[in-house]
């Protein structure tokens, strides 16, 4: 070869092996978010990386140990630079090697075909007079610079940061990209055929394709699989969210509807029930109920005894209630109200009455200090078309029963 080639050659090809691996090393630093480059990095590393390169050229390395050789000094690299062994490290030393391989044996094959010449003159004997190896390596540093620099565009890098942060799908394009590059290093055996046949060189051409190709895929199907990933994880927290909502607005409508104290339903919801069975027709009998003695209770004993009194009736009236038919509720401090459904006026006083038994029975089993007795008044559903109505007669009745209940004693 002319001197003047070397010599352009020589120049150039650490010119462009240094943008190559700036471009490696700003893509690794964009894609992890990393602090400002700074230049000792890359003119360190490319001091390291083109003097092994330059080792290895004048040895006559294998082409397949010559590259095993540049991953694991560029891995090391990307793992002091990330301060992490971390798969991200082996992803971007895989990326760099594939896009190295692929153009550099792209190029190789290309120039081999254009020129005529077998491939064997393009491996890595550089001490041979024929040996063509220069050009298609100085060709491959700057296109391979090139593919870096559109890799770190904004696009790409969203995608290496969304399939970073699933390590179980980043393993599966790891797996990939090691395929990926044996079966690339596997081709370099071509470089020592000594037949100048074209079907070799079509062979490496389709062997960088196919290799470029499955490398996109590779990515891009590992992006839908983060994609959807990332979309179950957000379906899993909104489920979570309206199973949360739900519980609270069923505890906020328990709280809205029902006493805190007795745990009944209070006067809105016993008022809006009413109101619905009377549009209905439904037969019922309402019974306006009214603690005998609470004030004095509270004055004697506490308000604590008069809670327990409360407590005590409300258990006592929940038993005479047909579970999920009738209707109890805390109308007021010492009132209640209770819906008894399908039945009549005469079976629900003998319910409250046996209730006004039961009371008795307590307060003699427990030996509680007062007596415990309800007053009540009834009205049945066809004594009114209007809810107060009903109540304003069951609460005239039960005022009648309790001053005749005074008048006895």
């Amino acid at each position: 070869m002319p001197d003047s080639y070397n010599l352009i050659i020589n120049i150039l090809t650490p010119l462009f092996y240094f943008y190559f691996n700036w471009r490696y090393f700003v893509l690794v630093n964009v894609s992890l978010a990393l602090p400002r480059l700074r230049k000792g990095v890359i003119v360190g590393t490319f001091l390291i990386n083109f003097l092994m390169f330059y080792l290895c050229s004048i040895l006559e390395f294998n082409l397949i140990l010559n590259w095993a050789l540049f991953f694991c000094l560029l891995l090391l690299e990307t793992i002091i630079y990330c301060k992490e062994m971390g798969q991200e490290s082996a992803f971007f030393s895989l990326t760099g090697i594939l896009c190295g391989l692929e153009i550099n044996i792209l190029c190789r094959c290309v120039i081999a075909m254009i020129i005529d010449q077998p491939l064997a003159n393009f491996d890595n004997h550089t001490l041979n007079a024929g040996n063509l190896k220069g050009v298609p390596v100085c060709l491959g540093f700057l296109l391979g610079g090139a593919v870096l620099h559109l890799l770190a565009a904004p696009s790409f890098v969203g995608r290496i940061r969304m399939i970073k942060e699933h390590p179980r799908h980043l393993s599966f394009l790891l797996r990939i990209m090691e395929g990926l590059a044996l079966y690339l290093s596997l081709n370099l055996l071509i470089y020592s055929a000594r037949d100048n046949g074209i079907l070799l060189k079509l062979w490496g051409i389709k062997s960088c394709v196919f290799a470029i190709v499955g490398s996109y895929l590779g990515i891009r199907y590992t992006m839908k699989i983060c994609a959807l990933s990332d979309y179950r994880d957000k379906n899993r927290v909104i489920r979570k969210e309206l199973v949360q909502q739900e519980m609270e607005e069923r505890r906020l409508r328990l709280e809205a509807f029902h006493d805190t104290l007795t745990g009944c339903l209070n006067r809105l919801y016993a008022v809006n029930a009413v109101e619905r069975l009377l549009e209905e027709g439904l037969l019922f009998t309402l019974c306006f109920i009214d603690l005998d003695g609470l004030k004095r209770v509270n004055d004697l004993h506490g308000h604590n005894m008069g809670d327990q009194y409360i407590l005590a009736v409300a258990d006592e009236l929940r038993k005479s209630c047909s579970e999920d038919k009738d209707i109890l509720a805390r109308y007021g401090g010492d009132e209640f109200l209770l819906v008894f459904l399908g039945i009549g006026t005469q079976e629900a006083e003998e319910r409250l009455d046996r209730v006004n038994e039961r009371l008795s029975e307590r307060c003699r089993e427990q030996i509680i200090p007062f007596p415990m007795s309800v007053s009540f008044g009834m009205a049945d559903s066809n004594a009114g078309t209007h809810v107060d109505k009903l109540i304003t007669l069951a609460d005239a009745k039960m005022y009648e029963r309790k001053k005749r209940r005074k008048k006895n004693i």
